[in-house]
């Protein structure tokens, strides 16, 4: 897994996590909004969250999903 830009990888992390929030709003009758904007951004942080608790890990199976050009702009 690659990842040019941080836009890359927030369409990524969205489909992963923000689109199980916005089903589950759903579910729980409030589709308003607010409850979208709150689902969409909870599901980013939490799947950032789990990027970068897995980064060494992730690294060792072949998989970065920290955006290339921010890692090249730090010379990692």
């Amino acid at each position: 897994s690659f990842y040019r830009d941080a836009k890359e990888l927030e369409l990524y992390c969205y489909r992963v996590a923000s689109c199980v929030g916005l089903l589950c709003i759903a579910i729980f009758g409030d589709q308003g909004e607010g409850a979208c904007r709150y689902a969409n951004h909870l599901g980013l942080a939490l799947q950032y969250t789990n990027i970068l608790r897995d980064v060494a890990e992730d690294a060792l199976r072949g998989r970065i999903y920290l955006p290339q050009d921010l890692l090249a702009r730090h010379q990692i």
